[in-house]
Parts: C-alpha cells; sequence; structure tokens
C-alpha cells in the first residue's frame, strides 16, 4: 500500500507540487515576477500616467499572472468618476467573458478594474480603467502573457481541477488520497516495526559514504526551497549540539 501508492502517483503528487509552487509565500513571489515581468507582454495606453503598484497589492483575486501587472493612475477630471454600468458596458464592449468581477478605485487615484478568470484560460483578461474618463488604461489577456506565464497558468488550472472539467478534479482527488494514503501507511508501518521503548529511527550505516550528487541535490532544493533547508538545518543543529551529547535522547531516538 505504501511503496506501490507512492510509485505509481509520484509523478502525479510531483506535479501537484510544482504546479502549486507559484501560489508560495517565498518562491512564489520570485517565480510570479519571472514569469509575468511587466515590459513588453502587456499593452498599456502610452499616454497613461505610470505606476509601480501591482494589481494584487489593490485587488483580490485576479489571475495569477495579472497579480504583478502595475496599476496605473486616473487622470482627475470635472465631471466625476463614471459608473458602474458605464464599467459593465465597458467590459461588454471588450469582450470579456461571462462572470467578471469588478474593483472600485481604492482612492481618487485608484482605477476600476475589472478581471475574468473563467476556467477558459484563452479568456482570462484583467483590464484597468481610468475612473474619470473610462479608458481603458491596460488590457491583459493570455495571449499576452509570457511562455512561462502561459505555462504557470495551464498548471494552475490543473492544480486546481480546472481545465477539462470534472475528469480533472477526479484525477486531483484520486492523488490527493492517495498522498493521505501514502503518509498513514508509513505510520502505521513504523509503529509496527519500531523497537519497544525507542523512536527506532534508523541508525546510521558505519561504512556509510554520502553520494556527492544527492548532497549536492539536496543543497540545490534546500537553497530553491527556502522553509525545506531551514528545516534541514535545524535537524541539523539539533543533531549535533543537543542529540548526540545528551545519552538518553540517543538512546531513545536510536
Amino acid at each position: 500500500m505504501h511503496a506501490v501508492t507512492a510509485f505509481w502517483l509520484s509523478l502525479f503528487i510531483a506535479a501537484l507540487i510544482l504546479t502549486g509552487l507559484p501560489w508560495s509565500g517565498i518562491l512564489g513571489t520570485y517565480i510570479n515576477k519571472s514569469a509575468t515581468y511587466p515590459q513588453g507582454f502587456f499593452s498599456f495606453d502610452p499616454q497613461k500616467p505610470e505606476s509601480t503598484i501591482p494589481t494584487k497589492d489593490v485587488v483580490n483575486g485576479v489571475p495569477w499572472a495579472a497579480e504583478q501587472l502595475p496599476i496605473p493612475n486616473s487622470t482627475s477630471g470635472m465631471s466625476g468618476s463614471i459608473s458602474i454600468e458605464q464599467v459593465m458596458s465597458i467590459g461588454k464592449n471588450m469582450e470579456l467573458a461571462p462572470g467578471y468581477q469588478i474593483a472600485l478605485p481604492a482612492d481618487e487615484k485608484g482605477v476600476y478594474t475589472i478581471y475574468s478568470t473563467t476556467a477558459d484560460l484563452k479568456k482570462q483578461t484583467t483590464l484597468h480603467i481610468d475612473q474619470y474618463s473610462g479608458k481603458v488604461l491596460a488590457d491583459q489577456r493570455f495571449k499576452d502573457f509570457s511562455f512561462m506565464a502561459k505555462a504557470v497558468t495551464i498548471g494552475i488550472a490543473l492544480h486546481q481541477g480546472e481545465y477539462f472539467g470534472v475528469t480533472n478534479q477526479i484525477i486531483c482527488l484520486m492523488v490527493c488520497l492517495g498522498i493521505i494514503l501514502v503518509a498513514v501507511s508509513g505510520v502505521v508501518m513504523w509503529w509496527l516495526r519500531k523497537p519497544e521503548g525507542r523512536v527506532g529511527s534508523p541508525a546510521l550505516p558505519k561504512d556509510f559514504k554520502m553520494v556527492k550528487w544527492v548532497a549536492v541535490i539536496t543543497n540545490l532544493l534546500g537553497i530553491v526551497f527556502p522553509l525545506v533547508g531551514i528545516s534541514l538545518l535545524i535537524v541539523l543543529i539539533l543533531d549535533s549540539l543537543v542529540i548526540r551529547r545528551v545519552p538518553a535522547l540517543k538512546q531513545l531516538l536510536g
């Protein structure tokens, strides 16, 4: 149950992990900035005032590739802000997919943001609209994404079970159930095998030699995934400074 399930699901588990990384707190930020670097893959009105505030800092729920899209500033007008109905009309004229959302301007310099997170990736759109003139200041669509942003967007849709409907959801469900089975069966095996009165950690073989490429991969993973690296360092420090120096702990852990 443990080994066979893990073997057959390993590629799916790896795919699920990799497609989830763009949402992680540290690595995900760098992936997003690398995949959606703002120069040259979406169109801006050349007359718009510049801004360096990313969309994700003002609007929640925009498509992943639009999170780093800089929000432009509205140019104050004498007639006041346009109405929601006018914003909806702009969205209709821009042929947005049904089910889009509208974020209101955050302040007097803010913009209306219309964004569609439809499961049809080719129809995902993010618009920033001047709240006074109704001019479209930014128009970002799937076709404007970089190759990396398109790949990540497709990966996210697969991860969420949206790319090819119910079948996608069933596959993700089976993978998740498989992960639970592997974890639970691992604990059961440990419980059945552990020596009486000890945790039963595997003893280090006397002739053990660390394979160089394994050490290199481990170190690289510790750098690419900082929380993994920190965890490894904590274990090494505890092992060297505490466990090896306290006989009772050394005996308990085997």
